[in-house]
């Protein structure tokens, strides 16, 4: 056979071609004929709207419970003629969109908004457009100018109030979020954007500090400041204690105990809660030459079971002599804790290796550095001296001499050499006794309290100082980034107050859903499906109902005929919100969204 042309070959691919594009032309034209006929199929398309609903009930449930949006309105009023929504409704949109896709920044709340039937979760006649970011600067302005501080705990003693919480303890401490742009440390203003000491891994970042006060029975966070960057805990736990105090007493007159970390553990602060009639719970920095004793000092036999033998948990306790700091008096308690010992002990021998890797390295390089015996006894002696947790044995010197010629001597003739460094060798191991004593030291810390007029057990005051994991798992909420900014882009310091406010505000409203949650739960004994890999849960976290309200994709369709359906919400979650309460459950109800809906349903 005879092989085809190149000329040949060309034209028939040519031909192929033509065919192939003849062939997509046919199929493009009956797809548009089809699409043509399906819109002329719909009746009125531009009246059909599909909305998201998601998570954005938990907040909106909220607000409605405790009428915050009619509280803010009432502290903080709209202004001027012109404006459409209140500074109430402006929070609520910021608020809602947290549970639903995470709060990005100002500009992109009236996007998500666009998904919304705002016409029912912010009122009547409200539109995307009216909160866009000008509207929403504007509110954050207005909460800084009253003051962020101030405006939060109003909002904050109205909940507590509505839930006939007395708040009577506290929990101390702080976090801190970092801020793309430049510094302002050489501006005026209460705070500084600046750099500090960085919780979150960002010490390239300067930063805002919040400080935050949390309720000790129920968690709830009470209290919010902003604080400069630069500010270390113990200057700021001082100057809230000493100028704050009497504003946080306003709406919250019972308090009675601070407790904090040990941070607070200072005379000048123990001195200024005396003068803010509060009383102090702390734990005793191992700094401090008394907490040392104590700790090593402690007669074994004393320590006696602080939860009571029939308790599973493992914690001995024994009480010290009481001691003063500054001119206060504190009642001391020894605590022990076993359960630490396995874990700490492992954790000093991965220290303790690193540290032999890290000093043979360093003697290894004492070859090179030491030109004589003097020099590397001592360098020696130096490696010997700064380990911790292992120790130096079988330690030898060897000279290290060369020729000073290059090439091989003659056989008659003895080369001349030169020293050209000290060997150093030994071998380094773990000392067990020096690794036993520190993972006995470490399972003990000395808790104090100023508070001598109660009669505390040791089991009361352990558990009053532990109650910090509240404040912190508030911060966890508050840091998560699934609900909450991981940085703010604003530039004005009162702006980025006010927004920190702002979400740990939303933070107390989350918490409080939660609260709301696990009681409706416990009472209707309901519990939560799997989410991944996770068993299912009678007593969900907040986080954890949203994750799965989100991955249901719950949707509203509505249409000009005035139709109105809600999808995927099956049963576990028509229960869950139903044992909630009805400021939960309407916004998953399709009359809620329908024309004639009765305006009573959320009082039901």
């Amino acid at each position: 056979m005879t092989p085809k042309s190149g000329y040949t070959r060309r034209n028939n691919l040519l031909e192929k071609l033509e065919e192939r594009r003849s062939r997509m032309k046919s199929e493009t034209e009956t797809l548009q004929a089809l699409f043509a006929q399906c819109v002329e199929k719909q009746d009125t398309p531009q009246d059909e709207h599909v909305y998201l609903i998601g998570a954005l009930p938990i907040v909106a449930g909220t607000f409605d419970k405790f009428d915050i949006e009619y509280i803010v309105d009432l502290i903080i009023p709209k202004t001027g003629p012109n404006a459409r929504i209140g500074n109430g409704g402006l929070f609520k949109a910021m608020a809602i969109q947290v549970p639903a896709t995470g709060f990005s920044s100002l500009s992109k709340t009236a996007e998500f908004l666009t998904k919304v039937d705002t016409n029912v979760v912010l009122g009547p006649g409200v539109m995307p457009e009216d909160i866009n970011r000008h509207a929403l600067s504007r509110f954050l302005d207005a909460v800084a100018e009253y003051g962020s501080m101030r405006f939060f705990h109003q909002v904050a003693a109205h909940i507590m109030s509505n839930l006939e919480k007395k708040v009577t303890a506290v929990h101390l401490d702080s976090t801190s979020v970092h801020f793309h742009g430049s510094s302002n440390e050489n501006e005026e203003g209460n705070i500084a954007i600046t750099f500090g000491y960085s919780r979150d891994g960002h010490p390239e970042l300067p930063q805002i500090i919040v400080l935050g006060l949390a309720d000790h029975e129920t968690g709830l966070p009470v209290s919010f400041k902003g604080v400069s960057g630069n500010e270390n805990d113990k200057q700021s736990f001082l100057t809230l204690l000493e100028k704050d105090a009497d504003e946080f007493k306003k709406e919250f007159p019972d308090v009675k105990i601070v407790v904090g970390d040990s941070a607070l553990c200072t005379a000048n602060i123990f001195e200024a809660a005396s003068r803010a009639d509060v009383h102090l719970i702390t734990k005793m920095p191992l700094t401090n030459s008394v907490a040392r004793q104590y700790i090593a000092e402690a007669d074994p036999e004393k320590f006696t079971n602080i939860y009571g033998s029939e308790n599973t948990k493992s914690e001995r306790g024994q009480w010290c002599p009481n001691l003063k700091i500054g001119s206060c008096e504190v009642k001391t308690l020894l605590v022990e804790n076993p359960a630490l010992r396995e874990k700490n002990r492992k954790k000093y021998e991965r220290e303790a290796k690193k540290e032999a890797e890290k000093a043979m390295k360093e003697l290894s390089s004492l070859t090179r550095n030491c030109t004589n015996m003097e020099e590397a006894k001592a360098a020696a002696d130096k490696v010997q001296k700064s380990l911790k947790l292992c120790r130096m044995e079988s330690i030898s010197h060897e000279e290290q001499w060369k020729n000073c010629k290059v090439g091989r001597p003659r056989n008659d003739e003895e080369p001349e050499k030169k020293l050209v460094g000290i060997k150093v060798t030994a071998t380094i191991v773990a000392d067990e006794e020096l690794i036993t004593k520190k993972t006995e030291l470490s399972i003990r810390y000395v808790i104090v309290t100023s508070d001598l007029a109660t009669s505390w057990t040791m089991s009361d005051l352990l558990t009053m100082y532990r109650g910090q994991k509240h404040i912190e798992s508030g911060w966890k909420l508050f840091k998560d980034k699934r609900l909450m900014l991981e940085s703010i882009y604003l530039e004005k310091p009162g702006r980025i107050e006010a927004l920190m406010c702002i979400l740990y505000l939303i933070v107390l409203f989350l918490k409080v859903a939660e609260i709301v949650l696990r009681e409706g739960m416990e009472k209707n004994s309901l519990e939560l499906p799997p989410v991944a890999n996770e068993a299912p849960a009678a007593r969900p976290t907040i986080t954890r109902l949203i994750d799965y309200v989100v991955n249901q994709h719950i949707t509203l369709y509505k249409n000009g005929s005035g139709e109105v359906r809600i999808f995927n919400v099956n049963n576990t979650l028509f229960n869950i919100f139903l044992a909630m309460g009805a400021h939960w459950l309407r916004y998953y109800l399709p009359q809620t969204y329908g024309d004639n809906r009765p305006s009573e349903i959320a009082g039901k």
